[in-house]
């Protein structure tokens, strides 16, 4: 009971009066620690009645706990995860909260590890959880993969729609029922099946289908008791084709992603015929949201330099309006939401102020503060994000977010850090530790959405294939030329940093363009691209690696001499400006074995690497201790070689 307590009171502290939305101070930035810390409160969830929230916390030993709590009185129970992430949390119809907990798994005959998911669903009133999908829990595919969401099934409550590879090595569709952990299959599924979409009653209407060895797509649909070709697509990546659930009408809608800005479209469950459900002009959208007790999609997110929400559901728009407009027009983020939409939670998160979790309820009306992601950070005054459309070559464009440190004088010329991003994925406006670190430190921040970025169009998507070390590089340097001709940046003081394959675009950076960064760091990043490429060679007979987030899909199809030749490993001769490698065990992947070797080779040479190495077995950003200590070592480095 007091260990419940003590987490009880840290992630319900908000129930207290917490200091207002604008109150900031300009004390000393807060330590490394803060911003490395795990969320207070995360993943807020509802349950559908209204009675219960749940959220994510840490107990007295700083591992993750699931809090549940009645919100009429100060009651309530946890859950222990054990050693594994809590990936996300949701409760069911019938009640019950439902969590995934992310795993790693080593599969024979490949050299690096493999992330999936496992479902335990919670009984609220007592917190004693249980395995969902346990019928073939020990099947080798389910053993490499866990299971994949599907769908809730309104009709039946206590039950849920997962997809799990059988004892055949098929992708096969499962009711799953949270009382005692068993399933049944509803539709079988082959190795070539990727997908499925159900309807509301749990009747299986869409089966994706793909052959990695001839790269052909097939969209099946169900009719009777037998499934028809409904499309074929040939000579495309994995998932070129996207399933987006049900909407309101029955309609079945997926993404084809065959124009820059591509629409949603609708198929009729009846005939097969396809129509435009949705089109967004030039902006991308990115995917539908949909009600969590339903299964039916209740709007679009659309992607650009502003991402949101537009709502396909009245009903919607309508509390979000109301939620809105108790907070003086304020912004937020509709997060979870009860049955009869009488309440709801948002998220308040301008990115220049900690996130903050609100209760929404309608009746009465009234906004309650439940508390606040990183309370340590409450008071404290970070730096604005702002999207600039930045013509960084002539005729082209893309957005950069830039970040300016709190208090600093409008016209200088700052020491400036590029946070890459990874290929594959984006940044946000919203609240980013790692940006407001740097910022706090007196650092300028340039994230450029370079080619690669995903949420700006399929070109610019697209155009990252094959362009590691390449056509990314370039976009990264011409990013910084673009920051110092419009005095943003002091051309002498900028740093590039990364994680992952940002990581490698820092060190390789720092390796092959001394004459635009005066320093780099890198975190668990690839530094030999021709053995990862040896890699992504032997695992193409098991996996889809040249699919978009694949290896070899971002290293394109250069031979093994040329990828040496952007190696930051391979060439360790050339490094010149001051290289920070923060390295991690990464469940045993052999990229990390890499990153020491190019360190002690540098050691050997007199290059200026400095190489800090990371306890445990996980990644670097797994762990609030392992955050802590990359990013203390970052702090220094950058204060060594930038003097802010």
């Amino acid at each position: 009971m007091a260990a419940y307590m003590h987490y009880l009171k840290t992630a319900l502290a908000a129930f207290a009066a917490l200091v207002s939305f604008d109150a900031a101070s300009a004390a000393a930035p807060p330590p490394a620690s803060a911003f490395a810390a795990d969320p207070a409160m995360g993943m807020l969830r509802l349950s559908p009645n209204g009675e219960r929230i749940a959220w994510l916390t840490q107990g007295p030993d700083g591992k993750p706990r699931i809090a549940i709590s009645n919100l009429s009185n100060s009651g309530g129970t946890r859950f222990n995860p054990g050693e594994r992430n809590v990936n996300s949390l949701f409760f069911e119809d019938g009640g019950r909260l439902v969590i995934t907990l992310g795993d790693t798994t080593r599969v024979s005959g490949l050299d690096w590890s493999f992330a999936y998911e496992r479902y335990v669903a919670i009984d609220p009133a007592t917190g004693e959880g249980s395995p969902v999908l346990v019928r073939n829990a020990n099947s080798p595919g389910a053993a490499a993969s866990g299971a994949q969401w599907i769908s809730t099934l309104p009709d039946e409550p206590d039950t849920i729609a997962l997809a799990s590879y059988d004892e055949y090595a098929g992708f096969s569709l499962y009711k799953a029922y949270l009382t005692n952990g068993m399933s049944r299959l509803i539709a079988a599924g082959d190795q070539e099946t990727i997908d499925w979409t159900i309807t509301p009653k749990g009747e299986p209407k869409l089966r994706l289908q793909y052959d990695a060895r001839t790269r052909t797509e097939r969209l099946q649909l169900r009719k009777a008791e037998s499934w028809s070709e409904l499309l074929t697509r040939k000579d495309v990546d994995a998932r070129a084709t996207t399933l987006m659930g049900v909407s309101a009408d029955g309609g079945l809608l997926i993404a084809r992603r065959n124009e820059d800005f591509s629409p949603i479209e609708r198929i009729d469950p009846v005939t097969g015929d396809i129509t435009e459900f949705a089109r967004a002009g030039d902006v991308e959208i990115n995917g539908v949201w949909r009600n969590a007790l339903t299964g039916v999609a209740m709007g679009l997110s659309y992607g650009g330099a502003d991402p949101g929400v537009y709502w396909l559901d009245p009903n919607f728009a309508a509390l979000e309006a109301d939620f809105q407009k108790k907070l003086g027009g304020a912004s937020f983020r509709l997060w979870s939401y009860t049955r009869d939409l009488n309440k709801a939670i948002g998220l308040r998160d301008t990115g220049d102020r900690a996130p903050r979790w609100l209760l929404y309820d309608r009746a009465s009306p009234t906004v309650r503060l439940l508390g606040s992601m990183y309370p340590a950070l409450d008071n404290v005054a970070l730096g604005r994000t702002t999207p600039v459309e930045a013509p960084v070559r002539a005729g082209e464009t893309f957005t950069v977010y830039v970040t300016r440190p709190p208090g600093a004088a409008p016209n200088a010329a700052l020491p400036t850090v590029v946070l890459a991003d990874e290929p594959g994925s984006r940044a946000f406006p919203s609240y980013d530790a790692m940006r407001q670190f740097l910022a706090t430190r007196g650092y300028l921040v340039l994230e450029p959405q370079i080619r690669g970025s995903v949420g700006f169009g399929k070109k610019r998507a697209d155009a990252g294939k094959g362009q590691i070390g390449a056509g990314m590089q370039d976009d990264l340097a011409q990013t910084v030329a673009w920051a110092v001709r419009t005095g943003l940046s002091d051309p002498k003081r900028v740093c590039i940093v990364g994680a992952g394959w940002a990581g490698y675009h820092a060190a390789a950076g720092v390796v092959f363009k001394p004459e635009v960064y005066a320093c780099g760091a890198a975190i668990d990043a690839p530094m030999d691209l021709g053995a990862i490429a040896v890699d992504a060679a032997r695992a193409e007979r098991q996996i889809i690696s040249t699919s978009p987030g694949g290896r070899r899909y971002w290293l394109g199809e250069g031979s093994i001499a040329s990828l040496n030749a952007i190696s930051p490993a391979r060439n360790v001769d050339r490094l010149a400006a001051p290289l920070l490698v923060i390295q991690s065990n990464m469940n045993g992947d052999p990229d990390a074995d890499r990153a020491r070797r190019m360190a002690e080779a540098a050691r050997r040479q007199a290059k200026p690497l400095t190489f800090v190495a990371l306890t445990g077995d996980g990644y670097w950003n797994e762990t609030a201790a392992s955050r802590t200590v990359a990013y203390e070592a970052i702090e220094s480095f950058l204060a060594k070689h930038l003097k802010p």
